[in-house]
């Protein structure tokens, strides 16, 4: 790891103070490769600024694994006063930063003379998140130092299907805010290892297989699922830093904790109890029917790429009760532009049944709104989302379990269950769909089905577990 304080330090900052850390002093060997999915952003992220700057003409400054070398070419060109500078490097004060582009603005008042440099970078993405304009703000704070003038900065954004999203968005320079987030990424990294906070987004960190271990050693407090971080380092402060601990605690106890009220602390000493005992703990009896003929089990997978204008749902897939048997059951899109003839034949399909529908989360209900939209069919759509059951919301109302988490892929194998096919998780069934419609090699198309299938025949295993467990 480099001795520069970086961009990616600022971006991994919004993250989580560990990244920042672990990047300078953890073992690298414990580092989690990409998986294939974050290695298609990378793609797509690339493919994209490849696009946006096609159009222009550049001046490239290569040499990156030379700092100083790049720095003394970036210097040059900036001094010859060309209009844009492609991946040009910036030092300052032990900061090192790449911004995509460099601008020439003129009227200004640099070293330079009569004109200045903005930096303008570029991201596939819709929106811009505040990590993307701290990124942007830095290399406005090391223009600064380099050209004696503080820019504005700007991003360059894929706006998505449709313009669904944002193509330029205006980054004003913020000198106090900037350097509030520099000085904390040098405290980071000159100070002592921070504590583990266990979230949902550890998911995808490349250190999770450092803090996870080491927050369940500790048996640290985060491990409890929906925790926010002011409430866990409030309970720390009190010195509640365990889960016995937590479990210990009264209820008037904890609601005396910043960020503890009366509905959330018994939910929360439920939580700690179950992780200390190891067994599911009841809160509150779910309401469940009992299965019925024409009850289903519903599941939707989507795929999206801003570089494509592609924005589609391509496979709606059920478990129904027909009679004694489960049948799986699907409709397909197997190209987006199939995407009316698919909706259409599953709304004909689900109009036959009248059982309760159950799904895992709020992405199936979203994505039926979004195909009413653009399709029509509301009045079977909402005949349909009538009979919607959100088990994740009874799982996390009803019992508390020992995990860290009450996803599907959490909760499902706790009881038991495997997915069985090539495809295991959400992201990899996007790769999959993007596969088939770049090679048009069927399995990738049959990857995506099976996954599907697991994912309802899970649903299944947790209402089932719910109704059993809730009549014991």
């Amino acid at each position: 790891m480099s001795d520069f304080i970086t961009a990616q330090d600022i971006i991994n900052l919004s993250k989580c103070r560990r990244i920042v850390y672990l990047d300078r002093h953890g073992d690298p060997a414990l580092r989690v490769e990409p998986s294939e999915y974050e290695l298609w952003l990378m793609e797509q992220g690339i493919e994209f600024e490849q696009q946006a700057i096609a159009d222009y003409d550049l001046y490239v400054v290569h040499a990156p694994e030379d700092p100083q070398a790049a720095f003394g070419a970036t210097l040059q060109l900036m001094r010859h006063g060309v209009e844009m500078i492609y991946q040009g490097t910036l030092l300052y004060e032990g900061l090192h930063g790449r911004p995509d582009l460099l601008v020439r603005v003129d009227g200004g008042a640099s070293r330079f003379g009569g004109y200045y440099y903005r930096p303008v970078d570029i991201k596939s993405a819709r929106r811009a998140s505040d990590s993307h304009r701290h990124q942007v703000m830095f290399y406005c704070y090391l223009l600064h130092g380099v050209q004696g003038f503080a820019p504005d900065g700007a991003l360059l954004l894929n706006g998505g299907p449709e313009g669904s999203g944002d193509a330029e968005v205006e980054v004003p320079y913020a000198e106090d805010e900037i350097l509030a987030l520099i000085n904390e990424v040098i405290d980071t990294i000159d100070g002592d290892e921070p504590p583990p906070f266990i979230t949902s987004a550890c998911q995808g960190c490349r250190w999770r297989k450092v803090c996870l271990p080491l927050a369940e050693e500790m048996r640290d407090v985060s491990l409890l699922p929906g925790i926010r971080r002011d409430t866990w380092q409030a309970l720390h402060e009190r010195g509640v830093r365990t889960l016995e601990q937590v479990a210990a605690l009264t209820l008037d106890e904890l609601i005396r904790v910043d960020g503890i009220g009366r509905k959330t602390a018994p939910r929360l000493l439920a939580r700690a109890r179950a992780h200390v005992e190891q067994r599911a703990v009841l809160v509150e009896p779910p309401r469940l029917a009992p299965p019925v003929p024409g009850e289903a089990f519903f599941d939707i997978e989507g795929f999206s790429s801003s570089n494509k204008n592609v924005d589609c749902y391509y496979l709606l897939g059920l478990l129904v009760r027909r009679g004694d048997e489960y049948v799986f059951e699907y409709d397909l899109a197997e190209r987006p532009e199939d995407e009316r003839e698919m909706w259409f034949s599953f709304l004909d399909r689900v109009d036959t049944l009248d059982g309760p529908v159950y799904h895992y989360g709020a992405y199936e209900r979203t994505a039926i709104g979004r195909l009413v939209e653009r399709h029509g069919g509301g009045a079977p759509a909402r005949r349909f989302l009538d009979r919607f059951v959100d088990l994740h919301r009874l799982v996390k109302s009803s019992v508390a379990l020992p995990l860290h988490g009450y996803s599907l892929k959490q909760v499902a194998p706790w009881l038991g269950f495997e997915w069985t096919g090539f495809t295991q998780a959400a992201p990899e069934s996007i790769v999959e769909y993007h596969r088939w419609l770049e090679t048009g090699e069927r399995q990738h198309l049959e990857h995506v089905i099976v996954y599907n299938r697991d994912d309802v025949l899970a649903t299944r295993v947790v209402r089932d577990w719910l109704l059993n467990f809730s009549s014991t």
